[in-house]
């Protein structure tokens, strides 16, 4: 049998968040500079997601424009639920305040393109300043209980995208929450890979995924922030297609911690 690469593929976020600190924005003038320094300094990298291309101020409203990777973000798919990508979105102005509160002051309003090779209309989200002030005066949750929907709102935008094929044998075909853990499930060719192979694969599979972690990518970065916070595990678990046979390779809660220690820009 012809000895395959099994990757343990990464789908950490199914939208990407772009926040501009406005927390300096006090008087009449400095959002547009503020936006035209952003804007300098684009491309901007989002890591394995993509790349910011372009922050522009039209009236008072920031505009963001962003080109994603289509092998990990469908832009049609995601089409189907803007609100809770625009849930996703505000949950991230929640962690903070000192943000949020300068944007509230100015009445500024949010504008997020995504563009891709594979779609031809891009996915245009307008966040207001009112559905941001709703969202700051609905929740008065922990930080922990934040974390936890947080996570709860990329499970729904990443399913909505699955069944999504990661190599020539392997298909993510879900990411969901069982008890205190959050759990990619794939699907793997059990006619080109073996159950002992499977077993053989794992050490190497599970240090890989942690060398991604520490490679400091932000979108990678975000799961491992929320994972933290929330008090999650994370399992990557593989079912051989056509058989009861299965294997996985998780990190506990307290490595999460541990590798967010670890990580240059935790």
């Amino acid at each position: 049998m012809k000895k395959y690469s099994i990757n343990p593929l990464l789908l950490v976020a199914a939208f990407i968040i772009i926040v501009v600190s406005l927390s300096s924005c006090r008087r009449a003038g400095d959002l547009q500079s503020i936006v035209d320094d952003t804007n300098s300094r684009c491309p901007i990298s989002l890591g394995l997601m993509g790349n910011i291309t372009k922050v522009s101020l039209e009236g008072n409203t920031v505009v963001y424009d962003a080109v994603v990777d289509d092998h990990l973000v469908n832009l049609p798919k995601l089409r189907q639920n803007t609100e809770a990508m625009k849930k996703g979105i505000m949950f991230s102005f929640l962690k903070d305040k000192k943000t949020l509160n300068a944007l509230l002051a100015e009445k500024v309003d949010l504008r997020y393109i995504y563009h891709s090779k594979s779609s031809n209309e891009p996915l245009n989200l307008l966040i207001s300043h009112e559905d941001l002030e709703k969202m700051s005066n609905t929740f008065s949750g922990d930080e922990k209980k934040l974390a936890v929907m947080m996570l709860e709102n990329q499970l729904e935008l990443t399913r909505l995208q699955l069944p999504m094929q990661v190599d020539e044998l392997t298909k993510l075909i879900d990411f969901r929450a069982e008890g205190n853990n959050a759990v990619y499930l794939y699907e793997l060719d059990a006619k080109s890979v073996s159950l002992d192979y499977l077993r053989a694969q794992i050490p190497s599979m599970k240090a890989n995924a942690k060398n991604l972690f520490l490679m400091g990518d932000p979108s990678l970065q975000s799961l491992l922030n929320i994972l933290c916070k929330a008090g999650y595990g994370l399992v990557y678990r593989y079912n051989l297609v056509g058989t009861d046979n299965q294997e996985e390779f998780s990190f506990s809660s307290g490595e999460i911690q541990q590798i967010a220690q670890s990580s240059p820009d935790m």
